[in-house]
């Protein structure tokens, strides 16, 4: 996929929320994701952009809301893979 169709994938992203179980805060995923697509958009080196998703440190709630971990995890590893790939 080319770099503006990734950048709207991750736009367009929906997680399931979890709610008083771990989840990764929603903010902290929300502004990873447009860290990202600026990236992308801005034409930063697809090595930049995988080392922004793998050093990406986020917190998880446990008693409000946050989006499901497997769901964020799958996700960001997508990411990097097509970023690897090409």
């Amino acid at each position: 996929m080319d770099r503006e169709g990734l950048a709207e994938q991750a736009l367009q992203q929906k997680f399931r929320i979890t709610r008083f179980k771990a989840g990764y805060d929603l903010d902290q995923v929300d502004q990873l994701l447009d860290e990202a697509v600026l990236a992308l958009r801005d034409g930063a080196e697809p090595g930049q952009i995988v080392q922004l998703l793998m050093t990406a440190r986020l917190t998880q709630t446990r008693w409000r809301d946050g989006y499901r971990i497997d769901d964020v995890d799958d996700f960001l590893d997508s990411l990097v893979r097509s970023l690897s790939q090409g």
